[in-house]
């Protein structure tokens, strides 16, 4: 199955783009297709968007198909055939 992550403001710097498609298996969940990501992009980006167990920070705001993971099954939400992955970092400002 195809799937595309978005990525916002630092995010799109590390990755050298504001949207990539993954291709993953049948089953596979968000914290499947961040961590494919991850791989490929590199290792800074890898570093800030997984903690050291390899799972994805809580820090990060992700969505899939416009609903927060935090009210579906979290980073185990399972994917289908054509989702939108979104990841916001954390913001701050005053």
């Amino acid at each position: 199955m195809k799937v595309e992550i978005r990525l916002f403001a630092d995010l799109r710097e590390l990755a050298g783009q504001k949207s990539v498609q993954e291709e993953l298996p049948g089953g596979a969940t968000v914290e499947d297709a961040i961590k494919k990501l991850a791989g490929r992009v590199g290792r800074e980006f890898q570093g800030k968007v997984l903690d050291e167990a390899g799972h994805v920070r809580k820090i990060f705001s992700v969505l899939v198909n416009e609903q927060m993971i935090a009210n579906l099954d979290g980073p185990l939400t399972k994917l289908k055939d054509g989702d939108v992955i979104a990841i916001f970092p954390p913001v701050a400002g005053g």
